[in-house]
């Protein structure tokens, strides 16, 4: 196994293990309020407009948490995620599948008041410079160490998908003027030799040839 992969392994088994330990220590900060019939009568639900009345306005957090999961609307779960006054509940609508929007998961990681919410934002985002924003400006060490974690992810699997293109197209073997050209193509994403050096993009190169390798084109 390369140093990359190794790496890489390490990143993401360091970031789930951030972020399990993070949700698990902050549901335990949250009160213990509606009871459990209701809670799990709503989580019955399937009616759309009752459960936005129920996320909307009922008075107990873990009411509104429990109809915020079973929300499809996006713009209704964007607002929540922005403005419950509860930090569960706005991460309750970050967590849902249905929320994509990455112009809102950003404003989100960045702006939040909660770390906790911030940092679910973060596991749902792919823009590069918005994770790297992040890394450098959040106030706090555990988000800061999330987006760095994640954006080290995002970075690998998009050189690997941009090697197996160039490995296709040679395919299999290439000269040191084609390795520069992929060599540029890295580094046109944006990956400065200092977060990203020549030998590691070899590396990631090299590993998606060998994984590769059994396919007909070689």
């Amino acid at each position: 196994m390369t140093d990359a992969k190794r790496r890489a392994g390490k990143a993401f088994r360091y970031a789930q293990a951030l972020r399990s330990c993070f949700l698990s220590n902050e549901r335990k900060k949250e009160p213990v309020g509606a009871d459990k019939d209701r809670i799990r009568a709503v989580e019955k639900l399937i009616d759309q407009a009752r459960l936005t009345d129920i996320a909307k306005s009922d008075s107990d957090w873990e009411m509104r948490h429990a109809a915020v999961e079973r929300l499809t609307d996006q713009a209704l779960l964007a607002h929540i995620a922005k403005r419950d006054v509860t930090p569960g509940v706005r991460r309750a609508a970050v967590e849902n599948p249905n929320l994509t929007d990455q112009s809102v998961l950003a404003e989100i990681a960045k702006t939040d008041s909660s770390d906790g919410v911030r940092r679910e934002a973060v596991w749902k985002l792919t823009d590069d410079a918005v994770l790297a924003d992040i890394t450098k400006t959040d106030g706090h060490w555990q988000v800061r160490n999330a987006a760095a974690s994640y954006a080290e992810l995002h970075r690998n699997r998009r050189v690997r998908l941009a090697a197996g293109v160039f490995i296709r197209e040679q395919p299999g073997k290439w000269d040191h003027e084609e390795w520069l050209g992929f060599l540029g193509q890295v580094r046109s994403f944006g990956y400065s030799r200092d977060s990203l050096p020549d030998d590691e993009i070899r590396s990631l190169l090299e590993e998606e040839r060998a994984r590769l390798r059994p396919f007909p084109f070689f």
